[in-house]
């Protein structure tokens, strides 16, 4: 049972679910298990079953809670993520899917968990929501990269998520400028603007020293002029206002993705999930398309990415044209590739910590009741330090390579 919330808070919580069901009288709960640490590093994830007495429908769910702690509520702006995460389930999820309800079925937007409950009490924050495991979903090994059947899917998917939010932004301007009203940009809340700065220069200096010992001295000096000299403004600088063009997820990697096969024996996914939207705000596509590509893929995606990318706006462009919009008049593939040029480097940052993270095996997750938890990661090789050295090597290599 999870730590941060009460059995009794709990059945409160399920009375509350099974009355907006239109359920009343007797029933069980059976708690199952929850996530190993290091998948969940800000709260805790339980898995649990209601079965009505009334009815033979047994509710598979999963609770959510953020960490009561107020060392790791200090450390990290978890009361923000969750508020954040509430809205979008809520409010822009409900508000997307009844804008697509004219259109028929060719857009249907099931790549969202379905919505149950949401406590915002301080300290008791609970968000209660559909178990995808028991839906048949499963989550990615995340030491290792995803194959290209996997993020061609995750593109495509990305793509039509993006592209409903832009059509809902020239069709229903004025619901959609109310809606997006409250989603402004969510990494302002994260800490010490310098010390952000200062975190990630010192980890991509590791990564040009990496280069400079694979004689590609070249490149660790591109990166260090254009890269490691400019990273505040990497990170920080507000996309403009008319590059604000969609609702995006915000943390779209692959331990935040799940899929569905057709099989025990096909590997090839059928569908797809996305799940932990905290980070969702008003922005490029391009954020979310970079650190989703360099954070799940190698050299062997990397080196076909006009393929991924192209495959990305096909999907966009077909789903805009499915909502009955023109996507060479509201953004073409040539507004894409100028937005690339503009917020790619976004996404190569964040991955010099993602990839690290990926990496890291459950005894070597830091404790989040400290100051600056993750830098430790960093004072020491891991495990894993040679898969996470070839993998951070790929990812700059090839931006260097190809867009400095």
């Amino acid at each position: 049972m999870s730590g941060s919330i009460s059995l009794q808070r709990l059945r409160h919580i399920v009375e509350e679910l099974l009355a907006n069901e239109g359920i009343m009288g007797e029933y069980d709960i059976h708690i199952k298990s929850g996530l190993e640490k290091g998948k969940n590093y800000i709260g805790e994830v339980t898995f649990f079953n209601i079965t009505p007495k009334e009815t033979s429908k047994i509710y598979h769910l999963v609770m959510k809670t953020i960490s009561t702690s107020d060392a790791v509520r200090k450390v990290m702006p978890l009361e923000c993520g969750f508020k954040r995460e509430c809205y979008m389930y809520s409010k822009v999820f409900p508000t997307m899917k009844e804008f697509l309800t004219p259109f028929g079925d060719d857009v249907r937007m099931n790549y969202i968990p379905k919505f149950y409950s949401i406590c915002e009490e301080y300290k008791n924050e609970t968000l209660i929501l559909e178990d995808l495991f028991h839906e048949g979903f499963l989550s990615w090994d995340r030491y290792k990269v995803l194959d290209m059947d996997h993020v061609l899917l995750v593109l495509k998917s990305l793509a039509e998520y993006h592209a409903i939010s832009l059509a809902m932004s020239k069709k229903i301007p004025k619901d959609f400028e109310g809606l997006s009203r409250n989603l402004s940009n969510m990494l302002i809340n994260f800490g010490n603007i310098e010390e952000r700065a200062f975190f990630f220069k010192r980890v991509i200096q590791k990564v040009c020293g990496l280069l400079e010992k694979s004689n590609r001295k070249d490149l660790a000096e591109k990166i260090d002029m254009k890269i490691v000299r400019n990273v505040e403004n990497l990170l920080l600088t507000e996309t403009s206002d008319e590059d604000k063009v969609v609702i995006s997820h915000g943390d779209c990697w692959n331990s935040n993705i799940l899929f569905k096969y057709t099989s025990s024996t096909d590997f090839k996914p059928s569908e797809i999930c996305f799940v932990d939207f905290q980070f969702c705000m008003l922005d490029t596509p391009v954020k979310d398309i970079s650190f989703f590509l360099y954070t799940s893929c190698d050299k062997s995606q990397l080196d076909k990415f006009d393929f991924l990318l192209q495959t990305y706006y096909a999907s966009f462009s077909k789903t805009l044209k499915s909502l009955e919009c023109e996507p060479d008049k509201i953004f073409s593939y040539e507004d894409l590739l100028r937005h690339w040029k503009k917020y790619s480097a976004f996404g190569l940052v964040l991955s010099s910590f993602f990839i690290r993270i990926e990496q890291l095996l459950s005894g070597e997750v830091p404790e989040m009741n400290t100051q600056n938890p993750f830098d430790k990661i960093f004072e020491h090789d891991i495990k894993n330090e040679d898969i996470f050295r070839r993998r951070i090597m790929d990812v700059f290599t090839h931006y260097a390579e190809t867009f400095l």
